[in-house]
């Protein structure tokens, strides 16, 4: 069905445009989201890491790795 559609919409460059855009903008709403949560993630590992008493070495080190990814 969608294939279909997409058929169709290309005999209408606008409204096709639009289509693909809205695909565009889904997936990078989608992508930050990802993100927003895999920072969340690390964050947490690294408050554990401080409640934990782990070595400073090892908390500096997952600090850079954030800040580097």
């Amino acid at each position: 069905m969608r294939f279909s559609l997409v058929k169709h919409m290309t005999s209408i460059p606008m409204a096709f445009d639009i289509c693909l855009f809205n695909v565009v903008l889904c997936r990078l709403a989608k992508e930050k989201v990802s993100y927003e949560q895999e920072a969340d993630k690390q964050q947490q590992k690294i408050d554990n890491l401080k409640a934990g008493g782990e070595d400073q070495y090892v908390i500096k080190k997952q600090v850079s790795n954030i800040a580097a990814g």
